[in-house]
């Protein structure tokens, strides 16, 4: 018969106790890994004018400009008058390594390969001086764990670096009307605007090409560019210069170009619209087909106008005025206005329109000349 002396039976006792601390100091170093999500970061997103976006923290914020500081590019300063809409996004903080696959290796080393429970010690029927225990093949205690090496935490992926502000920016628009029927016509329209923004600094250069014919007779042909920059003199105040040139044989004008300056101000500024009033001075000169030529000096009233009508449509228009300074009561106009739809990434849709009016046009030519046209327009 087995019998269990006192010293054995303090001894059995005192390995259950370890046992269980064990235990416990396992499930608590399982518990170190959890860690708490609950932390949510906020990130800005500013969403520029020109169609850029701009991301960091608002750590400065005046009447005119927006700081934010981004991790990448250090301080970005976005002036007010830019600024089309702002965003907040909660961004959750990455988790490490999940602690589960921790947990199983905390198991007992014997049971993970073989299924078994641990060996556990037993007593022979020698004399009580002689009694020999069995253990383990180990030499740690009896039931250990072999507690496996811990595995270092899964590195969080380092973000991506936001690019900065996008100072260039490039629309294309090709027009193709073509018609076959009793009277056969075809038409192209392009026109190219290209803008960069640089602190106080702002430049546009815009062109526009028509040729057309209709019953192989030519209905179009212009071409016209312009050249304008701005510079930022204090809150809503700019002054500017405006230089232009082309031709247009459908109204009899070989070439012309004109050039002035002026000021323009922000009349007002909203997440969807804006709106600028400029007045300025302008001479222009024309060389007239089949007449003389024709030199003028006017002042230019002109508005310029952007707005988002709703989440996709958007539309730009311009209107200039140009009252003569020598010749009381006569005067021209020129406005033009583009619908803007987006179709596929940087694709859209665009309907543009544009209108010239003279008073005192050349020989044989109309005062007015509108002209509307579909287009497919690309951005980058």
């Amino acid at each position: 018969m087995i019998s269990l002396q006192p010293n054995k039976l303090c001894s059995w006792r005192a390995f259950l106790v370890w046992a269980a601390l064990l235990m416990l100091g396992g499930s608590l170093q399982a518990q170190q890994f959890q860690i708490d999500t609950s932390d949510l970061k906020i990130l800005h997103i500013l969403h520029l004018a020109n169609g850029d976006r701009v991301s960091g923290r608002i750590v400065a914020e005046t009447e005119k400009e927006v700081t934010l500081l981004n991790a990448a590019i250090g301080q970005v300063v976005v002036r007010k008058q830019d600024i089309r809409m702002r965003e907040e996004v909660n961004i959750e903080a990455p988790q490490l390594a999940a602690p589960s696959a921790r947990r199983q290796t905390n198991a007992p080393a014997a049971a993970a390969k073989t299924n078994t429970p641990p060996a556990v010690a037993t007593v022979t029927n020698a004399a009580p001086s002689t009694n020999i225990v069995a253990k383990s093949s180990t030499n740690a205690p009896i039931g250990a764990a072999q507690k496996a090496p811990a595995k270092p935490p899964v590195a969080a992926k380092a973000p991506e670096k936001p690019k900065g502000p996008k100072r260039t920016n490039t629309d294309i628009q090709l027009g193709l009307n073509m018609r076959w029927g009793r009277r056969d016509s075809e038409d192209f329209f392009s026109t190219v605007r290209s803008t960069y923004n640089k602190d106080k600094l702002r430049h546009t250069a815009d062109g526009s090409f028509a040729y057309g014919k209709t019953e192989e007779v030519l209905s179009a042909n212009r071409l016209t560019l312009s050249s304008k920059l701005d510079y930022d003199i204090k809150k809503g105040w700019y002054a500017y210069n405006l230089i232009g040139g082309g031709y247009d044989e459908m109204r009899r004008l070989n070439y012309q170009y004109e050039v002035g300056p002026g000021m323009g101000y922000e009349v007002l500024t909203l997440t969807n619209f804006v709106w600028k009033t400029e007045l300025g001075f302008t001479y222009q000169f024309q060389d007239r087909d089949r007449d003389a030529d024709e030199k003028s000096y006017s002042a230019r009233l002109g508005n310029i106008i952007t707005w988002r009508i709703w989440d996709k449509l958007t539309a730009d228009a311009r209107i200039e005025i140009f009252p003569s300074l020598e010749e009381p009561g006569e005067f021209r106009t020129r406005s033009d206005a583009t619908f803007r739809y987006p179709l596929w990434k940087n694709i859209s849709l665009n309907l543009n329109g544009i209108h010239l009016y003279e008073s005192d046009p050349p020989p044989n030519v109309p005062n007015s000349d509108l002209q509307i046209r579909s287009a497919i327009g690309i951005r980058f």
